[in-house]
Protein backbone atom coordinates (compact mmCIF):
# COMPACT_ATOMS: atom_id res chain seq x y z
CA UNK A 1 0.00 0.00 0.00
CA UNK A 2 1.29 3.06 -1.04
CA UNK A 3 1.20 6.41 1.79
CA UNK A 4 0.90 9.73 1.06
CA UNK A 5 3.94 11.79 0.77
CA UNK A 6 4.20 14.93 2.16
CA UNK A 7 7.64 17.22 2.55
CA UNK A 8 7.75 20.05 5.65
CA UNK A 9 10.92 22.44 6.07
CA UNK A 10 11.34 23.47 9.44
CA UNK A 11 12.88 27.02 9.96
CA UNK A 12 14.38 26.41 13.52
CA UNK A 13 14.56 29.16 15.41
CA UNK A 14 17.20 28.62 18.97
CA UNK A 15 18.15 29.87 22.10
CA UNK A 16 21.06 29.64 24.14
CA UNK A 17 20.39 29.47 28.05
CA UNK A 18 23.32 29.94 30.52
CA UNK A 19 21.33 28.65 34.21
CA UNK A 20 21.29 25.70 36.28
CA UNK A 21 24.57 25.55 36.09
CA UNK A 22 24.96 24.74 32.77
CA UNK A 23 24.60 25.67 29.78
CA UNK A 24 22.38 24.39 27.28
CA UNK A 25 20.54 25.22 23.45
CA UNK A 26 16.90 24.62 23.07
CA UNK A 27 15.36 24.51 19.14
CA UNK A 28 11.48 24.86 18.67
CA UNK A 29 11.02 22.26 15.85
CA UNK A 30 7.57 22.59 15.47
CA UNK A 31 3.83 24.06 17.72
CA UNK A 32 0.71 22.82 17.83
CA UNK A 33 -2.48 24.39 19.48
CA UNK A 34 -4.85 21.62 20.61
CA UNK A 35 -8.82 23.00 20.50
CA UNK A 36 -10.15 19.43 21.21
CA UNK A 37 -9.10 17.49 24.24
CA UNK A 38 -6.10 15.14 23.73
CA UNK A 39 -4.93 16.24 20.91
CA UNK A 40 -1.50 15.54 21.70
CA UNK A 41 0.32 17.05 18.59
CA UNK A 42 3.21 14.91 18.60
CA UNK A 43 3.74 11.84 20.25
CA UNK A 44 5.51 8.20 19.92
CA UNK A 45 9.00 10.07 19.53
CA UNK A 46 12.20 7.55 18.56
CA UNK A 47 15.36 9.13 17.74
CA UNK A 48 18.43 7.34 16.10
CA UNK A 49 22.11 8.90 14.41
CA UNK A 50 22.86 7.01 11.24
CA UNK A 51 26.20 7.97 9.48
CA UNK A 52 26.52 11.04 11.78
CA UNK A 53 23.28 12.07 11.22
CA UNK A 54 20.37 12.27 13.09
CA UNK A 55 16.83 11.01 12.19
CA UNK A 56 13.13 11.03 14.07
CA UNK A 57 10.26 8.96 13.61
CA UNK A 58 7.49 10.16 15.25
CA UNK A 59 3.30 10.32 15.46
CA UNK A 60 1.68 13.62 14.81
CA UNK A 61 -1.89 14.92 15.14
CA UNK A 62 -3.23 17.80 13.33
CA UNK A 63 -5.80 20.50 14.52
CA UNK A 64 -8.77 17.71 12.85
CA UNK A 65 -7.51 14.97 15.16
CA UNK A 66 -5.79 13.29 11.76
CA UNK A 67 -3.01 11.37 12.92
CA UNK A 68 0.23 11.00 10.69
CA UNK A 69 3.33 8.72 11.24
CA UNK A 70 6.24 11.00 10.34
CA UNK A 71 10.09 11.02 9.31
CA UNK A 72 12.29 13.93 9.52
CA UNK A 73 16.31 14.13 8.79
CA UNK A 74 18.36 16.88 10.62
CA UNK A 75 20.69 19.01 7.93
CA UNK A 76 22.81 21.12 9.87
CA UNK A 77 20.38 23.06 12.64
CA UNK A 78 17.13 22.09 10.09
CA UNK A 79 15.02 19.44 10.14
CA UNK A 80 13.23 18.34 6.51
CA UNK A 81 10.70 15.90 7.14
CA UNK A 82 7.95 13.74 5.64
CA UNK A 83 4.53 11.93 6.09
CA UNK A 84 5.21 8.43 6.13
CA UNK A 85 1.43 7.17 6.46
CA UNK A 86 -1.74 8.69 7.23
CA UNK A 87 -2.96 6.98 10.25
CA UNK A 88 -6.46 5.51 10.28
CA UNK A 89 -9.22 7.69 11.89
CA UNK A 90 -10.14 5.41 14.78
CA UNK A 91 -5.86 5.60 15.66
CA UNK A 92 -5.69 4.55 19.32
CA UNK A 93 -2.89 5.98 20.83
CA UNK A 94 -2.53 2.40 23.11
CA UNK A 95 -0.01 1.19 25.34
CA UNK A 96 2.67 4.02 25.16
CA UNK A 97 2.24 3.89 21.26
CA UNK A 98 5.83 4.49 18.91
CA UNK A 99 6.91 5.18 15.67
CA UNK A 100 10.54 2.58 16.52
CA UNK A 101 12.97 3.19 13.63
CA UNK A 102 15.43 1.13 12.59
CA UNK A 103 18.29 0.97 10.13
CA UNK A 104 19.35 -1.88 7.46
CA UNK A 105 22.71 -3.08 6.59
CA UNK A 106 22.19 -0.64 3.59
CA UNK A 107 20.69 2.42 5.53
CA UNK A 108 17.52 2.34 4.74
CA UNK A 109 14.90 3.45 7.08
CA UNK A 110 12.20 1.03 8.28
CA UNK A 111 9.83 2.40 11.19
CA UNK A 112 7.54 0.09 13.05
CA UNK A 113 3.83 1.07 14.52
CA UNK A 114 1.05 -0.48 16.38
CA UNK A 115 -1.86 1.02 15.24
CA UNK A 116 -5.61 -0.63 14.44
CA UNK A 117 -6.60 -2.70 11.23
CA UNK A 118 -8.53 -1.13 8.90
CA UNK A 119 -10.83 1.55 10.72
CA UNK A 120 -11.72 -1.05 12.76
CA UNK A 121 -11.59 -0.67 16.65
CA UNK A 122 -11.41 -3.97 17.57
CA UNK A 123 -8.58 -4.84 15.29
CA UNK A 124 -5.10 -4.07 16.15
CA UNK A 125 -1.68 -4.94 14.26
CA UNK A 126 1.85 -4.01 14.08
CA UNK A 127 3.01 -2.41 10.48
CA UNK A 128 6.34 -2.05 9.19
CA UNK A 129 6.80 1.35 6.77
CA UNK A 130 10.02 1.51 4.57
CA UNK A 131 10.52 3.03 1.17
CA UNK A 132 10.68 1.89 -2.70
CA UNK A 133 11.91 3.85 -4.75
CA UNK A 134 11.77 6.72 -3.03
CA UNK A 135 8.09 6.08 -1.80
CA UNK A 136 6.94 5.30 1.66
CA UNK A 137 5.11 1.12 1.64
CA UNK A 138 3.33 -0.53 3.89
CA UNK A 139 3.45 -3.68 5.04
CA UNK A 140 1.13 -5.53 7.84
CA UNK A 141 3.35 -7.37 10.15
CA UNK A 142 1.35 -8.96 12.22
CA UNK A 143 -2.18 -8.97 13.79
CA UNK A 144 -2.44 -8.57 17.56
CA UNK A 145 -5.21 -8.65 20.70
CA UNK A 146 -4.09 -4.89 21.42
CA UNK A 147 -1.45 -2.62 20.16
CA UNK A 148 2.02 -3.36 21.77
CA UNK A 149 4.80 -1.42 23.37
CA UNK A 150 7.24 -1.81 20.14
CA UNK A 151 11.25 -1.35 20.83
CA UNK A 152 14.27 -1.54 18.95
CA UNK A 153 17.92 -0.88 18.15
CA UNK A 154 18.60 1.33 15.51
CA UNK A 155 21.44 -0.14 14.57
CA UNK A 156 19.76 -3.25 11.79
CA UNK A 157 23.06 -4.65 10.99
CA UNK A 158 22.57 -7.80 12.72
CA UNK A 159 19.11 -8.28 10.73
CA UNK A 160 16.10 -6.38 11.01
CA UNK A 161 13.91 -6.64 14.25
CA UNK A 162 12.44 -5.59 17.45
CA UNK A 163 11.27 -6.70 20.64
CA UNK A 164 7.65 -6.28 21.78
CA UNK A 165 4.92 -6.16 24.50
CA UNK A 166 2.24 -7.68 23.90
CA UNK A 167 -1.50 -7.91 25.81
CA UNK A 168 -2.07 -11.59 26.30
CA UNK A 169 -5.60 -12.82 27.74
CA UNK A 170 -6.12 -10.34 30.48
CA UNK A 171 -5.36 -6.80 30.19
CA UNK A 172 -2.16 -7.08 32.53
CA UNK A 173 -0.45 -10.69 31.11
CA UNK A 174 1.69 -9.36 28.66
CA UNK A 175 3.92 -11.89 26.15
CA UNK A 176 7.55 -10.58 25.83
CA UNK A 177 8.92 -11.48 22.54
CA UNK A 178 11.48 -10.28 19.52
CA UNK A 179 10.09 -10.40 16.25
CA UNK A 180 12.94 -10.54 13.15
CA UNK A 181 12.76 -10.39 9.52
CA UNK A 182 14.57 -13.70 7.73
CA UNK A 183 14.57 -11.78 4.38
CA UNK A 184 11.24 -12.80 3.56
CA UNK A 185 9.13 -13.39 6.42
CA UNK A 186 8.61 -12.56 10.01
CA UNK A 187 9.64 -14.61 12.88
CA UNK A 188 8.48 -14.41 16.18
CA UNK A 189 9.90 -15.72 19.30
CA UNK A 190 8.03 -15.68 22.77
CA UNK A 191 10.37 -15.31 25.67
CA UNK A 192 7.61 -15.37 28.24
CA UNK A 193 3.99 -15.84 28.14
CA UNK A 194 3.85 -17.14 31.72
CA UNK A 195 0.39 -16.19 33.82
CA UNK A 196 -0.34 -14.00 36.35
CA UNK A 197 3.27 -12.06 36.02
CA UNK A 198 3.26 -8.09 35.69
CA UNK A 199 5.77 -7.38 33.27
CA UNK A 200 7.55 -3.95 31.80
CA UNK A 201 8.65 -2.18 28.87
CA UNK A 202 11.27 -4.27 27.01
CA UNK A 203 14.92 -3.29 25.45
CA UNK A 204 16.60 -4.19 23.06
CA UNK A 205 20.63 -3.47 21.79
CA UNK A 206 22.95 -5.13 19.14
CA UNK A 207 26.84 -6.06 20.12
CA UNK A 208 29.35 -7.66 18.60
CA UNK A 209 26.79 -9.57 16.31
CA UNK A 210 24.31 -10.61 18.59
CA UNK A 211 21.02 -9.14 20.02
CA UNK A 212 20.17 -8.49 23.52
CA UNK A 213 16.61 -7.95 25.16
CA UNK A 214 15.90 -7.08 28.74
CA UNK A 215 12.05 -6.85 30.45
CA UNK A 216 11.35 -7.11 34.16
CA UNK A 217 8.51 -9.57 35.74
CA UNK A 218 6.53 -8.90 39.07
CA UNK A 219 5.07 -11.92 40.97
CA UNK A 220 2.23 -10.64 43.19
CA UNK A 221 3.23 -9.79 46.25
CA UNK A 222 6.56 -10.26 46.53
CA UNK A 223 9.01 -11.08 44.18
CA UNK A 224 10.71 -8.84 41.35
CA UNK A 225 12.53 -10.25 38.37
CA UNK A 226 14.95 -9.09 36.00
CA UNK A 227 16.01 -11.31 32.73
CA UNK A 228 18.06 -11.11 29.58
CA UNK A 229 17.85 -12.80 26.66
CA UNK A 230 20.50 -13.33 24.03
CA UNK A 231 20.45 -13.99 20.12
CA UNK A 232 23.61 -15.64 18.86
CA UNK A 233 23.80 -17.95 15.87
CA UNK A 234 20.11 -17.74 15.40
CA UNK A 235 19.36 -19.23 18.36
CA UNK A 236 18.03 -17.32 21.88
CA UNK A 237 19.16 -17.83 25.30
CA UNK A 238 18.53 -16.57 28.64
CA UNK A 239 21.89 -15.01 29.48
CA UNK A 240 20.71 -13.27 32.74
CA UNK A 241 17.98 -13.30 35.43
CA UNK A 242 18.18 -11.15 38.74
CA UNK A 243 15.30 -12.33 41.37
CA UNK A 244 14.73 -9.87 43.61
CA UNK A 245 12.34 -10.79 46.92
CA UNK A 246 10.95 -7.64 47.87
CA UNK A 247 7.11 -6.41 48.54
CA UNK A 248 5.71 -4.32 45.76
CA UNK A 249 2.29 -3.34 44.91
CA UNK A 250 -0.01 -5.92 43.26
CA UNK A 251 -1.87 -3.53 40.99
CA UNK A 252 1.33 -3.50 38.38
CA UNK A 253 5.28 -2.77 38.29
CA UNK A 254 4.01 0.22 35.41
CA UNK A 255 6.99 2.35 37.47
CA UNK A 256 9.76 -0.19 37.10
CA UNK A 257 12.08 -0.66 33.98
CA UNK A 258 14.92 -2.63 32.69
CA UNK A 259 17.31 -0.81 30.16
CA UNK A 260 19.79 -1.80 27.92
CA UNK A 261 22.84 0.26 26.49
CA UNK A 262 26.17 -0.40 24.37
CA UNK A 263 29.50 1.09 25.26
CA UNK A 264 33.19 1.06 23.09
CA UNK A 265 33.89 -1.55 26.55
CA UNK A 266 30.40 -3.67 26.33
CA UNK A 267 27.09 -4.48 27.30
CA UNK A 268 25.05 -2.48 30.42
CA UNK A 269 22.18 -3.33 32.12
CA UNK A 270 20.42 -0.80 34.17
CA UNK A 271 16.90 -2.05 36.48
CA UNK A 272 14.67 -0.23 38.90
CA UNK A 273 13.06 -3.64 39.52
CA UNK A 274 16.60 -4.11 41.88
CA UNK A 275 17.69 -1.37 43.71
CA UNK A 276 20.28 -0.43 46.47
CA UNK A 277 20.74 2.55 48.64
CA UNK A 278 18.29 4.00 46.62
CA UNK A 279 20.13 3.46 42.74
CA UNK A 280 18.96 1.44 39.90
CA UNK A 281 21.24 -2.01 39.85
CA UNK A 282 23.91 -1.29 37.21
CA UNK A 283 25.39 -4.34 35.34
CA UNK A 284 27.88 -4.22 32.55
CA UNK A 285 28.91 -7.49 30.48
CA UNK A 286 32.13 -7.48 28.77
CA UNK A 287 31.88 -10.87 27.53
CA UNK A 288 32.60 -13.12 30.76
CA UNK A 289 29.22 -12.73 32.13
CA UNK A 290 26.67 -9.69 33.87
CA UNK A 291 29.28 -8.22 37.14
CA UNK A 292 27.56 -5.43 39.61
CA UNK A 293 28.89 -1.93 39.14
CA UNK A 294 29.50 0.41 41.79
CA UNK A 295 27.32 3.56 42.10
CA UNK A 296 28.40 6.35 44.12
CA UNK A 297 25.87 9.21 44.16
CA UNK A 298 24.59 10.68 47.78
CA UNK A 299 20.89 11.40 45.92
CA UNK A 300 18.51 8.68 44.57
CA UNK A 301 18.84 7.80 40.98
CA UNK A 302 15.76 5.68 40.77
CA UNK A 303 12.88 7.87 39.46
CA UNK A 304 9.29 6.34 38.33
CA UNK A 305 9.62 6.58 34.32
CA UNK A 306 12.51 5.83 32.13
CA UNK A 307 11.24 7.28 28.78
CA UNK A 308 13.88 6.31 26.44
CA UNK A 309 14.18 2.78 25.86
CA UNK A 310 17.90 2.66 25.75
CA UNK A 311 20.95 4.05 27.78
CA UNK A 312 23.11 5.81 25.87
CA UNK A 313 26.68 6.78 25.98
CA UNK A 314 29.29 9.05 25.23
CA UNK A 315 33.47 8.82 24.70
CA UNK A 316 34.15 8.60 28.00
CA UNK A 317 31.81 5.68 28.77
CA UNK A 318 29.67 7.31 31.00
CA UNK A 319 25.94 6.05 30.86
CA UNK A 320 23.05 8.44 30.48
CA UNK A 321 19.20 7.20 30.83
CA UNK A 322 16.45 10.04 31.28
CA UNK A 323 13.89 10.07 34.46
CA UNK A 324 10.60 11.63 34.09
CA UNK A 325 7.98 12.00 37.27
CA UNK A 326 4.89 14.36 37.25
CA UNK A 327 6.57 17.29 38.16
CA UNK A 328 10.64 16.63 37.46
CA UNK A 329 12.73 15.33 34.74
CA UNK A 330 16.12 14.89 34.90
CA UNK A 331 19.03 13.58 32.53
CA UNK A 332 20.96 11.02 34.59
CA UNK A 333 24.23 9.40 34.62
CA UNK A 334 26.93 7.14 35.97
CA UNK A 335 30.72 7.62 35.05
CA UNK A 336 32.44 4.41 34.46
CA UNK A 337 34.21 4.62 38.07
CA UNK A 338 30.71 4.86 39.33
CA UNK A 339 30.17 8.14 39.95
CA UNK A 340 26.75 9.59 39.67
CA UNK A 341 24.50 12.30 38.66
CA UNK A 342 21.62 14.02 37.27
CA UNK A 343 20.27 17.50 36.29
CA UNK A 344 16.51 19.14 35.87
CA UNK A 345 15.33 19.49 32.38
CA UNK A 346 13.88 22.99 32.57
CA UNK A 347 10.70 23.20 31.39
CA UNK A 348 8.58 26.66 30.84
CA UNK A 349 4.93 26.01 29.81
CA UNK A 350 4.03 23.69 32.98
CA UNK A 351 3.71 20.10 31.47
CA UNK A 352 6.47 18.79 29.35
CA UNK A 353 6.74 14.90 28.29
CA UNK A 354 9.99 13.62 27.72
CA UNK A 355 10.12 11.07 24.44
CA UNK A 356 13.68 10.54 23.91
CA UNK A 357 17.51 11.18 23.39
CA UNK A 358 20.88 11.06 21.70
CA UNK A 359 24.76 11.61 22.35
CA UNK A 360 26.48 12.59 19.19
CA UNK A 361 30.20 13.72 19.44
CA UNK A 362 29.43 14.24 23.53
CA UNK A 363 26.70 16.11 22.85
CA UNK A 364 23.20 15.24 24.24
CA UNK A 365 20.12 15.84 21.92
CA UNK A 366 16.73 15.60 24.29
CA UNK A 367 13.69 15.45 22.32
CA UNK A 368 10.50 16.39 23.68
CA UNK A 369 7.18 17.89 23.88
CA UNK A 370 6.06 20.85 26.02
CA UNK A 371 2.57 22.37 26.64
CA UNK A 372 -0.62 20.67 27.94
CA UNK A 373 -2.86 18.91 24.97
CA UNK A 374 -5.53 19.23 27.20
CA UNK A 375 -7.41 22.17 29.08
CA UNK A 376 -7.65 24.84 28.56
CA UNK A 377 -7.62 24.94 25.29
CA UNK A 378 -5.51 27.04 22.62
CA UNK A 379 -2.54 26.05 24.76
CA UNK A 380 0.64 26.02 22.58
CA UNK A 381 2.02 22.17 22.52
CA UNK A 382 5.52 22.63 21.23
CA UNK A 383 8.25 19.67 19.98
CA UNK A 384 11.44 20.65 20.99
CA UNK A 385 15.36 19.76 21.03
CA UNK A 386 17.70 20.34 23.76
CA UNK A 387 21.19 20.75 23.34
CA UNK A 388 23.57 20.19 26.17
CA UNK A 389 27.67 19.67 26.00
CA UNK A 390 28.11 16.63 28.28
CA UNK A 391 31.53 17.79 29.74
CA UNK A 392 30.40 20.78 31.54
CA UNK A 393 28.13 18.54 33.64
CA UNK A 394 30.88 16.16 34.40
CA UNK A 395 33.26 19.08 35.31
CA UNK A 396 30.49 20.79 37.32
CA UNK A 397 30.06 17.90 39.33
CA UNK A 398 33.69 17.27 40.12
CA UNK A 399 33.72 20.76 41.06
CA UNK A 400 31.43 20.77 43.90
CA UNK A 401 33.08 17.62 45.23
CA UNK A 402 35.63 20.09 46.50
CA UNK A 403 33.31 21.61 49.18
CA UNK A 404 32.72 17.92 50.92
CA UNK A 405 31.63 19.54 54.43
CA UNK A 406 27.99 20.93 52.25
CA UNK A 407 26.03 20.92 49.72
CA UNK A 408 23.37 22.58 47.31
CA UNK A 409 20.54 21.11 45.91
CA UNK A 410 18.51 22.44 42.66
CA UNK A 411 15.39 23.99 43.82
CA UNK A 412 12.42 22.26 43.22
CA UNK A 413 10.16 22.69 41.12
CA UNK A 414 12.08 24.87 38.44
CA UNK A 415 10.77 26.05 36.87
CA UNK A 416 8.26 27.97 39.20
CA UNK A 417 5.63 30.41 39.67
CA UNK A 418 4.49 29.88 43.53
CA UNK A 419 6.87 29.06 46.02
CA UNK A 420 9.73 26.81 45.44
CA UNK A 421 12.09 24.47 47.60
CA UNK A 422 15.58 24.69 48.48
CA UNK A 423 17.70 21.89 50.09
CA UNK A 424 21.18 21.78 51.46
CA UNK A 425 23.27 19.81 54.06
CA UNK A 426 25.99 20.37 56.49
CA UNK A 427 28.12 17.91 57.55
CA UNK A 428 29.29 20.11 60.76
CA UNK A 429 27.90 22.93 62.61
CA UNK A 430 28.62 25.73 60.41
CA UNK A 431 27.62 29.62 59.66
CA UNK A 432 25.23 29.95 56.76
CA UNK A 433 23.56 32.31 54.88
CA UNK A 434 21.45 31.58 51.62
CA UNK A 435 20.32 35.07 49.42
CA UNK A 436 18.61 35.45 46.38
CA UNK A 437 20.36 38.19 43.55
CA UNK A 438 18.88 39.15 40.15
CA UNK A 439 20.48 38.11 36.82
CA UNK A 440 22.53 41.50 37.15
CA UNK A 441 23.56 40.40 40.38
CA UNK A 442 21.51 42.77 42.87
CA UNK A 443 20.80 41.95 45.79
CA UNK A 444 17.36 41.23 46.06
CA UNK A 445 16.33 38.60 49.46
CA UNK A 446 17.62 37.09 52.30
CA UNK A 447 16.23 34.17 53.46
CA UNK A 448 18.91 33.51 56.05
CA UNK A 449 21.87 34.44 58.18
CA UNK A 450 22.60 33.13 60.75
CA UNK A 451 24.56 29.67 63.04
CA UNK A 452 23.28 26.01 61.97
CA UNK A 453 23.97 22.56 63.26
CA UNK A 454 24.74 19.61 60.85
CA UNK A 455 22.00 18.19 59.37
CA UNK A 456 20.01 18.55 56.09
CA UNK A 457 17.65 21.59 55.18
CA UNK A 458 14.69 22.81 53.37
CA UNK A 459 14.10 26.38 52.74
CA UNK A 460 11.07 27.89 50.56
CA UNK A 461 10.65 30.86 48.71
CA UNK A 462 7.75 32.56 47.03
CA UNK A 463 7.81 34.31 44.50
CA UNK A 464 4.72 36.75 44.88
CA UNK A 465 6.59 39.52 45.25
CA UNK A 466 9.11 38.31 42.30
CA UNK A 467 8.88 39.29 38.27
CA UNK A 468 9.21 36.60 35.88
CA UNK A 469 12.90 35.99 34.66
CA UNK A 470 15.81 34.31 36.26
CA UNK A 471 17.41 34.58 39.50
CA UNK A 472 20.70 32.94 41.21
CA UNK A 473 20.61 31.94 44.92
CA UNK A 474 23.83 31.25 46.79
CA UNK A 475 24.48 29.57 49.84
CA UNK A 476 27.84 30.25 51.88
CA UNK A 477 29.17 28.49 54.63
CA UNK A 478 31.92 29.56 57.12
CA UNK A 479 32.75 31.92 53.81
CA UNK A 480 32.76 29.12 50.99
CA UNK A 481 30.54 30.24 48.85
CA UNK A 482 27.56 27.65 45.98
CA UNK A 483 25.53 29.08 43.73
CA UNK A 484 22.55 27.79 41.55
CA UNK A 485 19.71 29.29 39.46
CA UNK A 486 16.27 29.24 39.01
CA UNK A 487 13.32 30.53 37.28
CA UNK A 488 10.53 32.11 37.85
CA UNK A 489 7.39 32.10 35.48
CA UNK A 490 4.21 33.43 35.48
CA UNK A 491 1.40 31.18 33.77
Amino acid sequence: MKSLYFVFFFAIPSLVFSQLDYDYEITVIDSFTCFQFNQAGMTGLTAAVHSGTIHLSYIMQDTSTKSFVMYAVKNGNNFTAETVAQLPQNFSWGFSPRAILQFDEFGSPHIYVGRVLNNAPLQKAIFEFHKNAGVWEETLISETGNIPFLAADPDGSNGLGFAFWSPAVNSWERNIGYASNNGSNWEFEVFTDRENTHKTQPSVVNYDNKTYVTFGEGYCADTLVTTVFVKENNTWSKDYEDINLTPYGCGSIGGLFARLGKSSSGVHLLTSLHTENGHPYFLKNEGQGWLPQEIIYNASLTAPDWPSANLKFDSKNTAYWLNQAAASHYLSWIEEDGNGGLIGIPYFYGDLTLHDFLIVDDIAYIYYREGSSAYPFGTPVMFKEMKIELDQLITSIEDEKINSSFSLDQNFPNPFFTTTSIGFNLEKSSNVSLKVYGILGNHIETILEEKRQAGEYQETITASDLAEGIYTYMLTVDGVSVTRQMIIVNY
